[in-house]
């Protein structure tokens, strides 16, 4: 389905049907292969739906646990959206941390890929310090220090 969707990208519009079936999957599923497929599939929906609904559902479901080989799509849609309108990930600035953090440094995504989601926490982190630092600081100890290493630990005034 979700390929599908990125196959047809925009022109899927709104009113696809896959998102509703998804969405649905995505809130009634527990961690496992299920819900990573469905994180997966709606990472390409292509634009088929808003990401004020989509970027909440992908970050709910991160960590993927068992289908790492979704976490490509996943990360690269949320770099997308960070590249089209930066703004838009600040009001998840505390959820960053968690959702992201096991990928930096791990050797998962491809290095292009995984430097995306890097710039993309500096310059959340740099907006939203504060709720960035609440997210961090919820975070297992190693894991916290490793991501904090990966960003430069250096976190300027923001605005949110």
């Amino acid at each position: 389905m979700g390929r599908l969707a990125q196959a047809a990208g925009p022109a899927l519009g709104p009113a696809w049907p896959g998102g509703a079936v998804l969405t649905r999957a995505l809130a009634r599923e527990g961690p496992g292969r299920v819900r990573d497929n469905a994180c997966g599939a709606l990472a390409r929906h292509g634009g088929a739906l808003p990401p004020e609904r989509v970027v909440p559902l992908v970050l709910g479901a991160l960590p993927l646990g068992q289908d790492l080989g979704e976490e490509p799509p996943v990360f690269q849609y949320l770099v997308g959206v960070h590249g089209r309108d930066p703004p838009r990930l600040w009001p998840h600035a505390a959820e960053l941390p968690r959702a992201c953090g096991s990928v930096v440094g791990s050797g998962r995504l491809p290095p292009e890929l995984e430097a995306g989601v890097v710039g993309l926490l500096r310059e959340v982190w740099g907006s939203c310090p504060t709720a960035f630092e609440e997210g961090l600081a919820r975070l297992p100890h190693s894991e916290a220090a490793r991501l904090r290493q990966a960003l430069g630990q250096a976190d300027a005034p923001g605005t949110c």
